[in-house]
């Protein structure tokens, strides 16, 4: 699906209203990757092995990205640090995986709502950080999906 633009007749006259992209149009399929972990009061932070969600994001750079594959790891390191706070509350981040590189959602939504055709991302996915658990014993799940736009 490319730039949308809706026609609409009001009092008689053709107007033309541009879509407004939002995090909600940014559909997910069923999660393929997902890892869970508890909280470590030790080390301060959660302990989860998300190597298979990182492992598949590193592959989707080297695969789409001719330039500026390590984007990923400055969007990363925003997940790694979530990870050692114990209020953390559910969270989704996006990986928009382009040519020139790897966008955060400001930046999906940004090129999207400028006039970009959607043909500018070869792939976006979403990461759902979700908690769960009791206050003694907090869990967090994270979830990695394809969306499709």
């Amino acid at each position: 699906m490319s730039w949308k633009t809706t026609k609409r007749k009001v009092k008689g006259k053709i107007i033309m209203f541009k879509k407004v992209w939002k995090a909600d149009d940014l559909k997910s399929k069923k999660p393929i990757n997902d890892a869970y972990g508890y909280w470590n009061n030790y080390r301060g932070c959660f302990d989860l092995n998300y190597s298979s969600i990182l492992t598949k994001l590193i592959q989707e750079a080297g695969r789409w990205c001719e330039h500026y594959a390590s984007d990923l790891f400055i969007s990363w390191k925003t997940v790694e640090k979530e990870l050692e706070n114990a209020g953390l509350e559910d969270t989704c981040y996006y990986f928009g995986f382009r040519k020139m590189g790897v966008d955060h959602l400001p930046f999906i939504l940004n090129r999207l709502n400028n006039g970009e055709s959607t043909e500018i991302y070869r792939a976006i996915w979403k990461l759902e950080i979700i908690m769960g658990g009791t206050e003694d014993d907090r869990k967090c799940t994270m979830a990695l999906s394809k969306v499709t736009i």
